[in-house]
């Protein structure tokens, strides 16, 4: 076991989590720019700078994980061995779902559906602030890791202390 009762492949799954999540809401509408990359890191920045809370440390964990120099060129080997964001995403829903603590758990899906609106919602097109390709990758994300409705994001999204 590894970090948060997951095998070493486990977690190294979940670390491609949030970069899933980037690169699929970067590239929905067929060009990824800086300004989407750009709320990626302020994100994750502000997941590492929010004040603790018990229920936030898997998120934080995976986060700070994704943000290391060698998860990238990591996830672009595992993408060239035939992962794809679909089996990356189902593996780490069944990893969730039987391994991770259920609160956690809720709170890590919940932002990484966040996330994903905050992606999209950064360049607005013609006015759009989220286009239908995005918003199709949105919910495939939250059907992915099996989220119905966003209810406990990480404390950078919460409206609580």
């Amino acid at each position: 076991m590894t970090r948060h009762g997951l095998s070493e492949s486990e977690w190294n799954n979940m670390v491609f989590v949030p970069l899933v999540v980037l690169y699929a809401v970067a590239h929905a509408d067929g060009k990824f720019s800086y300004p989407e990359a750009n709320a990626f890191g302020i994100t994750a920045k502000g997941i590492a700078a929010a004040p603790f809370r018990p229920q936030d440390a898997f998120t934080r964990d995976v986060m700070a994980a994704a943000n290391e120099p060698s998860t990238i060129p990591r996830l672009e080997s595992a993408m060239a061995g035939g992962a794809d964001f679909a089996t990356i995403l189902e593996h780490a829903r069944g990893a969730l779902e039987a391994k991770v603590d259920q609160t956690q758990a809720e709170v890590f899906r919940n932002t990484m559906v966040q996330l994903a609106k905050n992606i999209a919602e950064v360049m607005p097109i013609f006015g759009t602030s989220v286009t239908r390709e995005e918003r199709n990758v949105i919910e495939m994300i939250a059907a992915a890791l099996a989220v119905s409705k966003v209810s406990q994001p990480f404390t950078p999204f919460a409206n609580e202390p």
